[in-house]
């Protein structure tokens, strides 16, 4: 069901083009499923709607086909299966917040919450979420210490990022209401475990859908309460919310921000600086020094350290290049690759 029929007449259709002066003080929903479309038009209200201290500022919603978004400061390869979500046909994203990776698909609601600076609180506007979610479906939801919604006090029902200018700044959550959990468990995390990296981290949580508390609530259903409650507790002196499709904008920007947040030199270019450790089998005898293969008699174990004490052997590491080392232990060859992908 497209949002504008099931919310009915509250629901005013718009061109982007009048946004930059009247979207502030409004819930905008955004009428695309696409997360690289989703993301440049909040980037876009970001950079081009002022807004005044003291004012309600806006909500941004929207719910998209299924995507991995990482945070900016994230690396990809450490927080999902880039494998698994290209063979699902899952689209995989890096925002320009911080914070940890999460997966989307038609069963998440996504809430942007935007003003100035000077307003912006977090627990604020995590609370219009969960008097929305007492209100309509008596779902009791509270807030963490970390900014999460949970419910039945355990389960995490929505996680946190942000983004912060001079004047401007953004509050974003998820809404997990019906996600496909069986992809979202398949697709994050990774196998890779040794990793050396200053990426940030996300922090693993046990999740759960609100379809599974209350069998009976909708996405769209939530949408349109979360909305009511918005423009009640902020007093923007509407009921409206604003339904728009930013595919194929007349926007300067809109399209060149989508295909930039589609780019392998954003979704992995971006990524920190990190080192990968790998191991395989060797056969006796064989090993690496210089960037040189050297073949020693099974019986010459003293000549594999080359005057390294015995003590040390095992843990020596030849240099064999700036992107590798390769270390002997035992027949056991350790080869070390630090990367930095470089923007094509």
């Amino acid at each position: 069901m497209r949002l504008f029929q099931a919310l009915h007449a509250k629901v005013a259709r718009v061109p982007l083009s009048s946004l930059s002066f009247g979207v502030s003080n409004h819930v905008v929903v955004s009428e695309s499923r696409c997360i690289f479309e989703n993301l440049a038009l909040e980037q876009w209200l970001y950079e081009h709607v002022e807004f005044q201290p003291g004012s309600p500022g806006l909500l941004l919603m929207w719910w998209n086909t299924p995507a991995v978004v990482i945070g900016r400061h994230q690396n990809p390869w450490t927080e999902c299966s880039v494998n698994s979500a290209a063979e699902l046909g899952v689209d995989l994203a890096r925002r320009n917040s911080g914070g940890g990776t999460v997966y989307h698909d038609l069963g998440n609601l996504n809430c942007c919450f935007m003003g100035h600076k000077a307003d912006y609180n977090r627990k604020n506007n995590l609370s219009v979420i969960c008097d929305a979610l007492q209100t309509s479906w008596k779902v009791r939801a509270v807030i963490s210490d970390r900014d999460d919604i949970l419910v039945q006090d355990t389960f995490k029902i929505s996680g946190t990022a942000a983004k912060i200018a001079h004047s401007t700044a953004y509050h974003h959550c998820t809404v997990l209401v019906d996600v496909n959990t069986t992809t979202l468990h398949q697709i994050l995390g990774t196998t890779f475990k040794n990793f050396e990296s200053k990426a940030t981290a996300s922090v693993r949580a046990s999740v759960r859908n609100l379809k599974e508390i209350c069998p009976h609530i909708t996405l769209e259903g939530l949408a349109e309460t979360v909305g009511q409650t918005y423009n009640r507790q902020f007093r923007t002196g509407t009921e409206r919310q604003l339904a728009l499709e930013p595919k194929g904008s007349e926007l300067d920007g809109i399209e060149a921000a989508k295909q930039q947040l589609r780019s392998w030199d954003w979704v992995f270019g971006m990524t920190p600086r990190f080192t990968a450790y790998d191991s395989f089998r060797v056969p006796p005898g064989l090993f690496f020094r210089g960037g040189h293969r050297r073949q020693l008699p099974p019986c010459c174990s003293e000549g594999i350290s080359h005057g390294v004490p015995r003590e040390a052997r095992r843990r020596q590491v030849y240099a064999v290049s700036e992107e590798q080392v390769f270390a002997v232990y035992d027949q056991k060859v350790v080869k070390r690759s630090t990367v930095r992908p470089k923007r094509r």
